[in-house]
């Protein structure tokens, strides 16, 4: 026999199926009440019958729970009615608020070039002046002291050359040029004239440009035999 979830009291199979059952394996509802038995309904109306289940051990509460700490609050991956995800859409919008504004940023970027440009042209004929007067004086102090120590470093080497050649002309040997047979009397006779010429140089009063610019003293000494 079918089992129907819908019947009347018309339905003499459905009614006596329902009255066979125990009473705790069903109840009947009609017009939204609920009714153990068949007799509290009126004849005419339209049954639907429920099948009782016996219940779990609970818990599928906490299972729920725990689902919804996972559940993900992008709602960008969302859908619309339309099947589209609203990520897609967002951007979308984005990128046409981007292209509407595109040549006014063109502008702009254009102004600053030309307000760049005639800075740059208008820079050159500007002239910057120091008003530091602190700045000024160390600049003037520095120039100073400079200026002094290179003619102090320029007269120190003038008079270390000036003492290095007055050394150089000290030193100036007289050569003696020996002809003829060398003899212990004429070796005698060639040092005393070298003596005597030694004397007259040194009461001379000749410059030590004249003493350089003659060069070394030679003096020959002649023995006749």
């Amino acid at each position: 026999m079918l089992i129907r979830s819908h019947f009347t009291h018309d339905d003499n199979a459905m009614v006596n199926m329902v009255n066979s059952l125990p009473p705790e394996a069903y109840f009947l509802e009609c017009d939204g009440s609920v009714h153990e038995e068949l007799g509290t309904i009126q004849k005419g109306k339209l049954i639907q019958l429920h099948f009782r289940l016996c219940g779990g051990k609970g818990g599928f509460g906490s299972l729920l729970r725990s689902f919804r700490i996972h559940k993900s609050n992008n709602q960008l991956m969302c859908r619309n009615l339309a099947g589209r995800r609203l990520a897609d859409v967002r951007e979308e919008e984005r990128l046409k608020k981007y292209i509407e504004k595109k040549e006014q940023r063109e502008k702009e970027k254009k102004k600053k070039e030309e307000e760049k440009i005639d800075k740059l042209k208008n820079g050159a004929k500007t002239k910057h002046e120091f008003t530091d007067q602190e700045y000024l004086r160390k600049r003037d102090t520095v120039l100073d002291v400079v200026e002094d120590a290179v003619e102090a470093g320029v007269l120190a080497l003038k008079e270390k050359q000036k003492a290095g050649a007055e050394v150089e002309n000290n030193d100036v040997t007289t050569q003696v040029e020996f002809t003829g047979p060398s003899t212990s009397s004429n070796i005698q006779e060639a040092l005393t004239a070298s003596n005597v010429n030694d004397e007259q140089n040194s009461d001379s009063d000749e410059s030590l440009d004249d003493l350089m610019s003659c060069g070394p003293l030679k003096k020959k000494v002649k023995i006749g035999g």
